[in-house]
């Protein structure tokens, strides 16, 4: 049904302006004053009558407003000084049947209050912004060290030397072994023990990304790249780990429509972001982790040899603990250690009868 738009009075116009938290100012193609509302008039000390026919330039200092009259291109959020205050200006032009005709402008913070309102704002949200930035930051760190990693088996000592060893270098490593191993500790604990310990740590799960997914979620998309996008897009979780690590694990379940676009990226260094026109360089150290056998999957043909000796420069098997069942004391006193502070309780232990067990 159609509406039919009922015309406003002037008394309700000059009410609704008078509302506003913003003082607005309106000029014409020559930057002449044709109107300024009271409070903006007190503001900068001159009167209706005074300002009206007048020049925007003689009356409001530091204005801008006769150059959007001229080019018709709108000014957003301008800092403008005015009475030794800063105000943020809005200024846009007027069309009038595709005509420029001149243009309107507002201010705000034109009395104390609301210049109090609007620090008290913007502390709130620079404390609030402060909080997720730490958040991210933890969460983008490298949460274990080679100390965390319990066991002195020969076959665990020798996997954990080797991954110090390896550590310095930026080779890929591959993390092999059964799952519940620990491949994502020894994975931690080498981007810990790296020259790329101050930068993000990206955990990445293969096996729980849709397929469909993959490509914009490692390498980011671009605004409207595809129905149902983010506005403004986003940047891929290569992007966010850049100078950092990445660390993919369940390697094995990535697709292998997917396999070559990661292989290639590794190749050339650099990403393109779903719907993107360009490139965009990428600094990445790669730790890759399976419980499958990948040289028997190459065979099958279910995964990318060039890939997998692109992955596999330097390979650690983590041995299974019904393997190093003497390590088992010590990881359950450790584990101990740990609901011990939980709980805060103290002088807990295991008697010789579970020991024994």
């Amino acid at each position: 049904m159609k509406v039919e738009m009922k015309r406003l009075s002037v008394d309700w116009l000059m009410e609704i302006i008078h509302l506003c938290i913003e003082r607005i100012v309106i000029v014409d193609r020559d930057g002449m004053i044709v109107y300024i509302d009271e409070a903006y008039s007190e503001f900068i000390g001159v009167s209706f009558d005074e300002a009206v026919g007048r020049s925007v330039q003689d009356v409001i200092e530091n204005t801008r407003m006769h150059i959007v009259a001229k080019t018709g291109r709108k000014e957003i959020e301008h800092l403008q000084p005015i009475n030794e205050s800063v105000m943020i200006a809005n200024r846009y032009p007027i069309f009038i049947d595709g005509e420029l005709v001149g243009a309107v402008g507002t201010v705000m913070f034109p009395d104390p209050d609301n210049v109090r309102h609007f620090q008290n704002k913007m502390n709130n949200l620079m404390e609030e912004l402060n909080f997720y930035k730490k958040k991210a930051v933890n969460e983008l760190t490298s949460k274990y060290s080679f100390d965390d990693l319990i066991g002195n088996s020969h076959s665990f000592q020798a996997a954990k030397t080797l991954g110090k060893k390896v550590a310095g270098s930026d080779s890929s490593v591959l993390l092999t072994g059964e799952s519940g191993t620990g491949k994502e500790l020894f994975a931690h604990a080498i981007h810990q023990s790296s020259v790329r310990s101050n930068y993000p740590f990206v955990a990445i799960n293969c096996a729980s990304i849709p397929e469909v997914l993959f490509e914009s979620e490692l390498f980011g998309y671009e605004d409207g790249a595809f129905t149902g996008a983010k506005k403004g897009g986003k940047e891929g979780l290569f992007k966010v780990a850049n100078r950092g690590t990445v660390f993919l694990d369940e390697i094995g379940d990535m697709p292998l429509s997917m396999q070559s676009k990661l292989l290639r990226a590794l190749q050339e260094k650099e990403v393109q972001p779903v719907g993107g026109p360009k490139t965009l360089p990428i600094d990445l150290r790669i730790i890759a982790a399976t419980n499958r056998d990948l040289m028997k999957m190459v065979e099958e043909g279910t995964f990318r040899q060039d890939l997998f000796y692109r992955l596999n420069v330097i390979n650690i098997e983590i041995p299974a603990l019904r393997k190093r069942k003497e390590d088992i004391e010590a990881i359950s006193n450790n584990l101990l250690q740990k609901l011990e502070r939980k709980f805060y309780r103290k002088g807990t232990s295991f008697s010789p009868e579970v020991l024994r067990n």
